[in-house]
């Protein structure tokens, strides 16, 4: 059975329609990938495949805060950073910039 353009635009916009629901119930969820794939069956690949190309930035960037430092603290300590998940990302304070960037610009295609 041969389909014609407009079937094939359905489907992909149908397809495309699903997966943007998934994405955003997975962001609401506050569960990890695996615990939502697990839970909707869904492939973790797939997920995270859609998740990576879905989402949009506007969205990623409200999942950072703004950081008061306390000039009172001593100088040298490790940065921490703790996700919604619990997560705890401990940085040391001679880490690079760039390397720091590089982490920043990875983990906002990440959901920890």
């Amino acid at each position: 059975m041969s389909l014609n353009a407009r079937d094939v635009k359905k489907r992909k916009t149908k397809r495309g329609m699903y997966w943007k629901r998934m994405v955003d119930d997975f962001i609401k969820s506050g569960l990890s990938r695996i615990e939502f794939a697990k839970r909707n069956d869904l492939k973790l690949s797939s997920l995270s495949y859609h998740i990576r190309h879905k989402s949009k930035p506007k969205a990623m960037a409200n999942h950072f805060i703004p950081v008061i430092l306390n000039e009172s603290e001593p100088q040298g300590r490790d940065f921490k950073v703790f996700t919604q998940s619990g997560l705890e990302i401990r940085i040391p304070s001679d880490f690079s910039e760039v390397g720091l960037t590089r982490l920043m610009k990875t983990l906002r295609g990440v959901e920890c």
